[in-house]
């Protein structure tokens, strides 16, 4: 699918946002993929990517992160990566970065994840409960 999005319509409008939606899926298996395509892709379509967002902070996402400013990109992406980086603390819902697998193909099971509150979960803070599409191997309490 990846490969399809960055070789479809030589780089349509759009591509970075597609792919960014594909980051935000936080699985660190998926992120070799998104990294052998990067440089593929235009400046525009990195930047669309940095510009993905989501309420969930996960490891993959960080070091796909990290890896691409370590790798070098122009200063307009690396400017934007940092800044999402920076940002994933204040907009996460919950205070921990999720080290995840996701359920893949995710229409294998056809329900979606369920969060516990902090209170449920034994006072561990959020933990995924009865989360088909997910599983949770680890959480790390932002500070």
């Amino acid at each position: 699918m990846i490969h399809t999005l960055v070789h479809h319509d030589g780089g349509a409008p759009g591509q970075g946002a597609a792919l960014g939606g594909v980051l935000l899926l936080g699985d660190k298996r998926i992120m070799p993929l998104l990294a052998e395509v990067w440089d593929e892709l235009s400046e525009e379509a990195q930047l669309e990517m940095t510009a993905a967002k989501s309420g969930f902070v996960s490891e993959g996402m960080v070091e796909f992160w990290l890896d691409r400013l370590e790798a070098g990109c122009s200063e307009a992406v690396f400017g934007s990566a940092v800044a999402a980086i920076a940002k994933m603390p204040v907009i996460s819902q919950i205070p921990y970065v999720l080290d995840m697998e996701r359920l893949l193909p995710a229409y294998a099971s056809g329900d979606s994840p369920e969060l516990v509150p902090p209170d449920a979960g034994g006072g561990l803070g959020w933990a995924c409960g009865a989360c088909p599409d997910f599983e949770v191997k680890r959480l790390s309490k932002i500070d």
